[in-house]
């Protein structure tokens, strides 16, 4: 069983996150309010990633 997009889809998602936390930490520092948008941009990036990637996987098993 290939493992390895599951790995990589891991990574990127992880990473998303990782920069999430990292805007937010710089929002919370600078007290921003532009910053928010961003984050919420990455998130939506993020989760439609997430679900874009899964659907590639398993056609691909096929």
């Amino acid at each position: 069983m290939d493992k390895k997009p599951h790995y990589k889809q891991s990574g990127i998602v992880f990473l998303l996150i990782g920069i999430i936390f990292l805007i937010n930490t710089i929002n919370i520092i600078l007290q921003t309010v532009w910053l928010v948008y961003l984050v919420i941009g990455v998130v939506i990036v993020a989760i439609v990633y997430a679900i874009v990637s899964s659907v590639m996987i398993e056609k691909r098993k096929k």
